[in-house]
């Protein structure tokens, strides 16, 4: 199991990620902090305000995990296999110079990563959580899932008055296939058994 930790109260720059060995937990209770993590990584700063850790996704066949950060705009990659750092790319770009990545979803396919973007006015988590382009960012996912860019943004408006955009979670819907159409193929159909055409 891992667990990562970002910008606290008291600590407001952070970015760690522990693991635990499942395996380590009694059935009949453990005693608290036991067992101890183990440190994977962790990324320092000598700057106030500089990392924050926060959304994680795994990749297709959970060879890679990702790890990413708010403030520096970046996601960190992590094999599964070893637990070891394999790679580091960047969301910042021609789309967004600060998207502020928030929490991932991966695509049915796996070739996409989906990803919400902070607002500059966040409703929650302070300095860690601004950005400027509010919305749901689609990231390709190359090389198997080592690396990735931002292709594109669905920017989302201030709908009601008073209260900025700020998107947090996100979380993708599968619709399982079923037999709808008179030749019998394969189409992906709703919880009513209709052809669902936004899949």
């Amino acid at each position: 199991m891992y667990v990562n930790s970002g910008s606290l109260p008291g600590r407001l720059s952070g970015h760690d990620l522990y693991a635990f060995n499942m395996n380590s937990f009694s059935l009949d209770g453990t005693p608290p902090n036991t067992p101890a993590p183990r440190v994977v990584y962790s990324r320092q700063s000598t700057q106030p305000l500089d990392l924050d850790s926060h959304g994680v996704a795994l990749t297709k066949h959970k060879r890679y995990m990702w790890i990413n950060d708010r403030i520096q705009n970046d996601v960190t990659v992590i094999e599964t296999a070893t637990d070891q750092v394999v790679g580091q790319f960047s969301l910042a770009g021609p789309l967004s110079s600060d998207p502020a990545p928030d929490i991932f979803d991966l695509s049915p396919s796996g070739n996409r990563m989906f990803v919400t973007l902070r607002g500059p006015t966040p409703q929650s988590g302070a300095h860690a959580a601004y950005g400027n382009t509010p919305g749901i960012g689609v990231i390709q996912v190359t090389e198997g899932g080592k690396k990735g860019q931002l292709q594109s943004i669905a920017h989302l408006p201030n709908t009601r008055p008073g209260v900025a955009a700020d998107p947090h979670g996100i979380r993708l819907r599968y619709l399982s296939p079923c037999r709808s159409n008179r030749k019998g193929t394969e189409v992906n159909c709703n919880a009513m058994g209709r052809p669902d055409p936004t899949y």
